[in-house]
């Protein structure tokens, strides 16, 4: 799961996030599918250089595809997305399961929702080790809570092209 109490700084390199998030992609599309859950890719058109730890953001990454999939419908979809503006760029990972409770603070570790005792697995670190990466990488993120039709997570993070130190 990773060490929350290691505060190491990233190790930023500069890479083409769509490439990244591409290969990301097809490892776990397999898994979903043996779940009988579709992965759907959205990427950019053209590659999308930025100073990232890529170890870190694929990490956040799977924790969340890992979050979608234990709540995804049967049969249903998640769907990966890459986004570019100016200045930043924007992962969301989208299921179209059941909902979140707007009342939880999905970053308090330790506690996961629903309880254990719903045959979900998990120790409830995950959104805060996805925090953990949107912060290392001078981002933020945030939950669409998309009542009835789902939950989706969005990572905006800077565009950096400068070299890394």
């Amino acid at each position: 799961v990773g060490n929350l109490s290691a505060q190491t700084r990233p190790s930023l390199e500069m890479q083409d996030v769509d490439a990244v998030l591409r290969e990301l992609w097809q490892k776990a599309e397999t898994a979903c599918e043996s779940r009988g859950v579709k992965l759907r890719y959205r990427g950019t058109s053209r590659p999308l250089y930025s100073n990232i730890d890529a170890q870190l953001l694929t990490r956040a990454i799977y924790n969340l595809l890992s979050n979608s999939l234990k709540f995804a419908a049967d049969g249903g979809e998640i769907e990966l997305e890459l986004s570019a503006g100016k200045k930043y760029y924007r992962i969301s990972v989208r299921d179209y399961g059941t909902s979140v409770s707007p009342d939880l603070d999905l970053f308090n570790h330790w506690r996961r929702e629903p309880g254990i005792e719903d045959g979900k697995s998990g120790m409830g670190l995950g959104l805060k080790l996805v925090q953990l990466a949107a912060a290392a990488h001078s981002g933020t993120v945030w939950f669409d809570r998309l009542k009835g039709e789902g939950f989706r997570v969005i990572l905006s993070l800077p565009i950096s092209r400068r070299a890394s130190s």
